[in-house]
């Protein structure tokens, strides 16, 4: 499409008046949400490296807008090492990146948060470009990395096929609508847009219209899975992507992991975004949330199944990095996470009960109202505790 527009005699003079400069925006949301975090984060690295080219060989310089959201299944995470991961000569000391509502107030409330948040962007973007120009002239490092892309490339494929396995199941979405608060949150009055991208009646406690995952906007979607503590589109189907393939490796597979880990900014940055994610998932709190699910076979099939993905990608970021327990490499972000637990898990218990109680149609009138008004204040706490939403 790039390569069309570039072409267009109309299109010319437009770029003209604007220097050549052509922004293009990135969305990190539906991808994840539709293909896992690991293809979505590939994809996306390619893309970018594929949209550079075509501005280079039509001598456009491209501004890469990236939609990134608070959280990680919407490419949240680090800012400063976010960009570092970008893919070689795609910042060029020109980037545009969007802040969530969300991170603002930690961001940028306080004039020495602000400018420290401020300094690591700008160099980020400095540290990015004299990289790109390392990478240039080191070609040792240069083939390094197309061996990493080659293996990782591998990676993603086997992750998609095992995302669209879990999503496509037929008890999957059954298990979301019931085991996480996705209708609840429509009483919040937060968002710009429904939940669904379609219309169901979303209080019939039937299942919804809906028949697909991509029929679901990303932010609820998000927002729901962390509440309830499971976070799958933070880090879901890492395990079994990665073991899957070290088997089909022999013993070169691990060695190159650890080594991809070490010297690949895009692998590391990855790596460290998951086990971040992992450390706030719960699955005992995940297991009160799957209590609401009706269905004791859908409850036990939907769960195991995550919880068996859970227990393997512990296992394999532990082996990938070298460490014992998970962010053992982030004492303070580890301890951060730790501090926060004990205050947040009481409240699930809270919730968990009143959303057993909301979905309960015989409670109606001032009652149904206060439960609502306690249940988002519920919502609110776990979010709050959490630092993340959708």
């Amino acid at each position: 499409m790039l390569k069309t527009l570039f072409q267009n005699e109309v299109y010319k003079r437009y770029l003209a008046q604007r220097e050549n400069i052509q922004e293009v925006m990135l969305g990190y949301s539906d991808s994840c949400k539709d293909g896992g975090i690991l293809t979505s984060n590939w994809e996306l690295y390619n893309a970018q490296k594929r949209i550079v080219e075509v501005g280079e060989e039509n001598n456009v310089k491209i501004r890469l807008f990236h939609g990134r959201g608070g959280t990680v299944g919407r490419g949240g995470g680090p800012t400063h090492k976010a960009i570092l991961a970008q893919p070689k000569g795609t910042v060029n000391g020109n980037i545009k990146i969007t802040e969530q509502g969300e991170v603002i107030s930690s961001k940028y409330a306080n004039l020495g948060t602000a400018a420290y948040n401020l300094n690591l962007l700008i160099a980020g973007v400095m540290e990015a470009a004299l990289y790109s120009e390392q990478l240039a002239v080191n070609s040792e490092q240069s083939e390094k990395e197309k061996i990493f892309e080659e293996a990782f490339g591998e990676i993603s494929q086997i992750s998609y096929k095992l995302y669209r396995e879990l999503i496509e199941d037929e008890d999957f979405l059954a298990y979301f609508y019931q085991a996480t608060p996705i209708d609840e949150l429509e009483y919040l009055k937060i968002g710009s847009r429904p939940s669904y991208r379609s219309a169901p009646d979303s209080f019939n406690r039937g299942l919804p219209d809906i028949k697909k995952v991509e029929d679901l906007r990303a932010i609820p979607w998000i927002f729901a899975w962390n509440l309830s503590r499971h976070i799958i589109p933070g880090w879901y189907p890492f395990g079994s992507a990665i073991e899957i393939w070290v088997k089909g490796q022999g013993s070169r597979g691990e060695r190159l992991l650890k080594e991809m880990y070490r010297d690949w900014l895009f692998f590391s940055n990855l790596v460290d975004n998951i086990q971040m994610v992992l450390a706030k998932t719960d699955m005992d709190i995940a297991r009160l949330y799957a209590s609401l699910v009706k269905d004791e076979n859908v409850r036990n099939g939907v769960y195991k199944k995550i919880k068996k993905e859970f227990d393997l990608t512990v296992k394999m970021i532990l082996m990938i990095t070298g460490q014992k327990n998970i962010l053992d490499n982030d004492k303070f972000l580890q301890r951060s996470i730790n501090l926060r637990k004990p205050s947040i898990d009481p409240v699930d218990y809270i919730l968990v009960d009143l959303i057993k109680k909301v979905r309960d149609k015989r409670i109606k009138g001032e009652e149904r109202q206060r439960v609502i008004k306690t249940l988002m204040a519920g919502i609110n706490c776990i979010a709050a505790g959490m630092r993340n939403t959708g």
